[in-house]
């Protein structure tokens, strides 16, 4: 919800309750806090229709919800399907001539289960009532002005967040969309393509606007 760390600007102070209030007439608003939304409850005057969750996440109708910046709270992993967020992911394609477009992308995984099984050692992993191995779904940003990383040219380690840069989702065998449903294929097999493959990494992790260089 807010830009800016860890302040509340004075336009967010003065477009943000209005937006929530302005949703909220119309629907139940649940905000999963992000790494930006520090403070983000002085914003609103505790209307019924806003709740604030934890930034772990929550589940809601058996839906699993966290933004991604932190390891999600451990009955998110009892979910049948988990959505999460954070690195913005896209997919850039890039011309012979180096020219690139950057296209916002859904990516469809699980979780790694080793991960979780070190940083998770109370749970029982043979148990479903704590571990469902739930469906992960990555949604990119709302906003295309905020950029966002291209999958299909990161690693690991370029993602950000525990979960992600710890090895905690399959990368490699993840099912990546458009946002109008159109199916990429596996990761994996985009890497191959001689415009979507890995580029060489230079020091320091940036999110693309998708302009040219």
């Amino acid at each position: 919800m807010k830009h800016n760390v860890p302040q509340v600007s004075w336009q967010e102070k003065d477009e943000i309750p209005h937006f929530l209030e302005t949703l909220a007439e119309h629907a139940h608003v649940d905000i999963f806090p992000g790494n930006h939304d520090g403070g983000i409850e002085s914003l609103f005057s505790g209307q019924k229709d806003i709740r604030v969750h934890s930034a772990r996440g929550a589940v809601i109708d058996g839906v699993g919800y966290f933004h991604g910046h932190t390891w999600p709270a451990p009955e998110l992993l009892a979910a049948s399907h988990v959505i999460t967020a954070h690195n913005h992911p896209t997919v850039r394609f890039t011309d012979t001539f180096g020219y690139s477009i950057v296209e916002p992308a859904w990516i469809r995984t699980r979780f790694n289960v080793e991960t979780f099984k070190a940083r998770f050692g109370n749970l029982d992993f043979e148990n479903r009532r704590d571990w469902a191995d739930p469906e992960v779904f990555i949604m990119p940003a709302f906003n295309e002005l905020c950029g966002g990383v291209p999958f299909n040219e990161s690693t690991q380690e370029d993602l950000l967040g525990p979960v992600f840069s710890s090895g905690g989702i399959k990368l490699e065998n993840s099912e990546v969309y458009l946002l109008d449903g159109t199916r990429l294929g596996l990761l994996k097999n985009l890497r191959k393509l001689e415009h979507t493959r890995v580029r060489t990494k230079k020091r320091g992790r940036k999110r693309s606007s998708g302009s040219p260089p």
